[in-house]
């Protein structure tokens, strides 16, 4: 059993590689659609990014698992090619557009999260609300799974606890995740002023700018969502899986602590200038734009 999970986790290891090496020409597509603007050659870059690490992704995970790559590879990139609309729909300029966007992300990532193991597109669909997570099965559709997310639910409760930010309740509704802004005081990221910033799922805006920065916190969001699905929820299930003492644990909670460990760690190498951050922070700015 021990080498089983042993083998089991070196291959999500891999995996996690993988995805690290098919960043890097999404990383120079997405270059090139920030030098090319919001025209025809701009979105073809980036739709053809978010479908090449959406099929990275899927046929990875189903090579991995002995499954069919080829097949996974094209149900990967349609799922990425949705990833993309849901960006694009999210950064619209009407109330509802964060929560559209977050809902079409949340299919987009399903399907190529299960590009490898279904034949269909998505048997089932797990949307972020906050902290919680719902999973809406296609067997069992009014039978939704409730869990909480350790980390999100952690970063939420630090961010109420403190007397100079608010909450806007309005923003919160529509992107699905809680949105603070500050007072008199401005956000500062590795030394530089800057007017928003997501940690996790959580966005923290300047409160006397919340407009400059909202519609790109959001695709930091949507990116973490996918991060989130295709690292930790694949790790989580393997370790529950495979180790005895994790079987233990309520399946209604989850950890995610991978997300986090992997940005940390890609920050603290690289000075906030490695290939993730590059990566996510051009897609959001060309979003945005």
């Amino acid at each position: 059993m021990t080498r089983i999970c042993l083998e089991r986790l070196t291959g999500a290891c891999v995996l996690v590689f993988g995805l690290g090496l098919q960043a890097t020409p999404a990383s120079a597509l997405q270059n090139q659609a920030r030098t090319s603007g919001r025209g025809f050659v701009g979105h073809v870059a980036v739709l053809s990014a978010n479908s090449l690490i959406g099929a990275a992704t899927a046929a990875i995970t189903a090579a991995l698992s002995g499954r069919e790559t080829p097949q996974a590879f094209a149900k990967g990139a349609l799922g990425g090619a949705v990833m993309f609309a849901s960006k694009r729909v999210a950064v619209a300029d009407w109330d509802p557009a964060p929560f559209l966007g977050g809902t079409l992300a949340a299919l987009g990532g399903a399907m190529v999260q299960q590009a490898s193991s279904s034949g269909l597109l998505a048997d089932s669909v797990r949307l972020p609300i906050g902290p919680l997570r719902i999973t809406l099965n296609r067997s069992r559709p009014s039978h939704p799974r409730l869990s909480v997310s350790v980390s999100d639910l952690g970063l939420l409760v630090a961010a109420l606890s403190r007397n100079d930010l608010e909450f806007d309740w309005g923003r919160s509704l529509s992107a699905m995740a809680p949105v603070f802004q500050t007072g008199q005081k401005r956000i500062y990221h590795d030394g530089e002023r800057v007017t928003g910033v997501a940690i996790g799922r959580l966005i923290l805006l300047d409160g006397q700018r919340p407009d400059d920065a909202y519609s790109h916190e959001v695709v930091h969001v949507i990116q973490h969502d996918f991060l989130e699905l295709a690292l930790d929820q694949s790790l989580e299930a393997l370790i529950r899986r495979d180790i005895k003492p994790a079987r233990w644990l309520p399946a209604c909670v989850e950890f995610n602590l991978i997300v986090p460990l992997v940005l940390g760690v890609d920050d603290a190498v690289w000075h906030g200038d490695g290939l993730v951050a590059r990566l996510t922070e051009a897609e959001a700015s060309w979003f945005k734009r």
